[in-house]
């Protein structure tokens, strides 16, 4: 978990109304959909020399093992959709 910094922001009656709708088709909270597209306005901001470090040091990560996983393991695949499907529950 990171520490979030809590922003407030204006938008539109429109805005609002297609976030609230995204949110809910996706089943996270209009804040979750607030800080997906601002991480990929950021990414989208990297020079290419950045965006493949950022690349390569994730693949670092899952090659070395560090996520507490055996690599490519079946254990890994099913920790992580059982993450997700926790998160998703938790939201409900």
């Amino acid at each position: 978990m990171y520490i979030r910094h809590r922003t407030q922001i204006y938008v539109s009656s429109e805005q609002r109304r297609a976030l609230a709708r995204l949110a809910e088709d996706r089943g996270v909270t209009a804040s979750a959909v607030i800080r997906e597209a601002i991480d990929a306005y950021l990414v989208e901001q990297l020079s290419p020399e950045e965006r493949l470090a950022r690349l390569r040091a994730l693949g670092d990560r899952f090659s070395s093992g560090s996520l507490g996983h055996p690599t490519g393991s079946r254990e890994m695949v099913e920790s992580l959709r059982g993450v997700d499907a926790s998160r998703l529950e938790s939201l409900r």
